[in-house]
């Protein structure tokens, strides 16, 4: 059987989310080539993803209106799959010869 070396990135999220994520993501490169890293994990969903905890204002029986504010500022963040972020990421998966295992919510 053989071995791969795998690393995890695990940035979680962020108000700013793929405006400040990204060039996080690229800037780890450095280190994964340094740690010949095949494989590199990022748990959570950095990239259009929503800050944990976060329930848009909805409970049990109750919708706020600011959980619609929150909802429409995710939605707004989300990544266009054909857009420059899944650019970004194949182009570094290229120069560091690493795939990449990144969650990406899908709103629709």
């Amino acid at each position: 059987m053989s071995k791969i070396s795998v690393a995890a990135l695990p940035i979680g999220t962020s108000p700013e989310w793929k405006v400040a994520k990204l060039p996080h993501i690229i800037d780890f490169k450095n280190k994964k080539i340094n740690n010949r890293a095949q494989l590199v994990a990022m748990p959570e969903s950095p990239l259009g993803g929503y800050p944990r905890g976060n329930f848009f204002g909805n409970y049990m029986g109750y919708r706020q209106l600011e959980g619609r504010q929150e909802f429409a500022n995710c939605y707004n963040n989300a990544v266009d799959l054909k857009g420059p972020e899944v650019k970004a990421l194949a182009a570094l998966s290229r120069r560091t010869k690493a795939s990449h295992d990144i969650k990406i919510p899908i709103f629709s």
